[in-house]
C-alpha cells in the first residue's frame, strides 16, 4: 500500500458550524427557523427531525451565499477548495491507476456534481442529505473525461447498519 497523502481541498464543508454559530441571530429573523424550533419544543420527539430540516432551509441560502459567517470558510470557496483538490488527484494519476479518497457527504456531493457537470448550487447540497455514511462513490478519468460510474454503495454493511448524516 502507497503512504497516504492528505488533500485538502477534500476537507468537508463547514455548514453545520456555520450554522451553530448564526442559528441564534437567525432564530429571531428567520419564520421558518423560528417555527421549527417552536415545534420541537412542543412537541420534543421532533428534535432531531425539524433540527435537520432547519439545517436543509439554512444550506439553501448559505451555498446560494444569502448568509455570511464570519470565520467559517463559505459554500463558494469550499466548492472551489474541492475543484483543486480533485484537479490536484486527476493531474497525478497516471493511467491505469486506481485511487481511492476517504471523505465526507458534501465533498462527495461536490466531486459527483463536477462529474456531473451540476452547476445549480442548492442541488449540488442536496446531494449531501442523500450520501449515506460510509458508502462507496465511483469515477472513472480517462482522456480529459470525468465520469461517474457509482454513487452511494455500501456493499459492505448489512441493512441495520445503513445510516445517513
Amino acid at each position: 500500500m502507497p503512504e497516504p497523502e492528505i488533500v485538502d481541498g477534500l476537507r468537508e464543508h463547514v455548514g453545520h458550524i456555520a450554522m451553530d454559530k448564526i442559528l441564534p441571530q437567525l432564530q429571531e429573523t428567520d419564520s421558518y427557523i423560528k417555527s421549527m424550533i417552536a415545534k420541537a419544543k412542543e412537541n420534543p420527539k421532533r428534535t432531531r427531525a425539524n433540527r435537520l430540516l432547519i439545517f436543509q432551509h439554512f444550506m439553501n441560502h448559505w451555498v446560494e451565499g444569502k448568509i455570511e459567517v464570519e470565520g467559517v470558510v463559505d459554500w463558494k470557496d469550499f466548492r472551489e477548495n474541492v475543484r483543486t483538490g480533485l484537479k490536484t488527484i486527476l493531474e497525478n494519476t497516471r493511467s491505469g491507476e486506481t485511487n481511492a479518497a476517504f471523505t465526507s457527504g458534501g465533498t462527495i456531493s461536490s466531486i459527483a456534481a463536477e462529474s456531473l457537470k451540476i452547476t445549480d448550487e442548492k442541488v449540488v447540497a442536496s446531494l449531501n442529505f442523500s450520501i449515506r455514511n460510509t458508502s462507496f462513490s465511483s469515477f472513472f478519468y480517462s482522456k480529459g473525461q470525468f465520469n461517474l460510474f457509482a454513487l452511494n454503495e455500501l456493499p459492505h454493511l448489512p441493512e441495520e447498519m445503513i445510516t445517513f448524516v
